[in-house]
């Protein structure tokens, strides 16, 4: 039989037990937000042994991450970048000058060209991200924001931060898997991501914001689901390896800038349900040799397949308008324009390049030679046929 001291005595040894316990959950940052809190005392040494810098203007560093005081909170403006490697940290909560501060923001392209970075972790405080915070940074790989969180989260490991209530990705990096309830990208999301090779859209996709991967200079490839109506402006701008896009037939307007600069697409089905193709959409797409304009398009915006000097053969619908300012200049190498509208779209006379007037054989609806040999943009060619 134990007696009852020697129980008294194995009880209060337990309590310590307890205690840490208790700590060690508390500490856990998926029970508690502010596990990872920071207290920096008066002399500048911080909790928890971080690099601490003072900045004239009252904001400060902590190690590569620059916080600044704005209404009450703390946001995340800048970085160091050239000691930002590896894995950078979001601190949730600081302590500063005797004053409690919740992280709440990380601002607009806090961490522009931070090109050695590789994770970044996000806190659980965190309710509001600016467009873009990692643009440039193109060995990021891996983004975590931490559970707790209410705004944001990266289910399923997806390293990217999607707004919970509405499933919209808003970051991404070249380590993204994009989950299948995501219905939306937003703007900027992989813009400036030179690092991404590939990316699968998931069935639910609705919509891809403006911009998203502008500058995704890796990107060779991609195919945009059923149910996207638009390619909005800037979407693929400057994705200087894209050579191979399959666009759907829920697919309505293409931009403006959609895919300028895109200088490996060498060709491109447009699907029969667009309307509108935008200014510059495909100008400096050198490698595209031709395009089928499909029946339903009104208007080719200015600069449309400007520079596209590998184009040699046009066709143009019978829905065809007008065909904008330079549309089509200078592409060098025409040497067949097919339209098949009966009244000719209108043309500003700087269209087509001065050497497509000379070199190019314009085919138009029989019947109709001598409407395009009157009309403004088109007189200029020396050589039309009725087919």
């Amino acid at each position: 039989m134990v007696k009852p001291r020697i129980l008294t005595i194995v009880a209060f040894a337990m309590i310590p037990l307890l205690s840490f316990t208790s700590c060690v959950k508390d500490d856990d940052s998926s029970e508690n937000p502010f596990a990872d809190a920071v207290v920096i005392g008066e002399d500048g040494q911080t909790s928890n042994g971080s690099r601490f810098i003072s900045c004239d203007d009252g904001s400060f560093f902590l190690n590569s991450v620059h916080y600044k005081a704005v209404d009450a909170h703390l946001a995340v403006v800048d970085c160091d970048k050239v000691i930002s490697i590896g894995e950078v940290k979001i601190f949730p909560r600081i302590t500063y000058k005797n004053n409690i501060y919740d992280v709440l923001e990380i601002k607009d392209k806090a961490f522009n060209f931070c090109s050695n970075i590789t994770s970044v972790v996000i806190p659980a405080s965190v309710v509001t991200v600016g467009r873009n915070p990692f643009y440039g940074s193109f060995g990021l790989e891996r983004i975590v924001v931490k559970s707790g969180n209410t705004t944001y989260d990266s289910r399923n490991n997806c390293n990217a931060v999607i707004e919970t209530a509405t499933n919209k990705l808003l970051i991404g990096c070249k380590g993204t898997v994009i989950p299948d309830d995501v219905t939306s990208i937003g703007e900027s999301a992989f813009s400036g991501c030179t690092g991404l090779t590939s990316i699968e859209f998931p069935e639910k996709l609705s919509r891809i914001g403006s911009a998203a991967f502008g500058g995704c200079e890796g990107l060779t490839s991609i195919t945009i689901p059923e149910g996207v109506a638009s390619v909005e402006g800037s979407t693929f701008r400057n994705c200087s390896g894209l050579s191979d896009v399959k666009l759907p037939s829920s697919l309505t307007s293409i931009g403006d800038f959609a895919f300028s600069d895109c200088y490996s697409l060498r060709s491109l089905t447009i699907p029969e349900g667009v309307t509108q193709i935008g200014m510059s959409a495909f100008n400096y797409c050198s490698s595209l040799a031709s395009i089928t304009i499909p029946e339903g398009v009104a208007q080719i915006g200015d600069y449309a397949f400007s520079f596209c000097y590998s184009l040699t053969n046009i066709t143009i619908p019978a829905s065809l308008t007008k065909i904008g300012y330079e549309a089509f200049n200078p592409c060098l190498d025409i040497t067949e324009i097919h339209s098949l509208s009966m009244t000719p779209p209108v043309c500003d006379n700087d269209a087509f390049s001065y050497s497509a007037y000379f070199q190019a054989t314009l085919y138009v609806p029989q019947g109709c030679k001598e409407a395009y040999k009157s009309a403004s943009g088109w007189n200029e060619f020396k050589n039309i046929v009725e087919e």
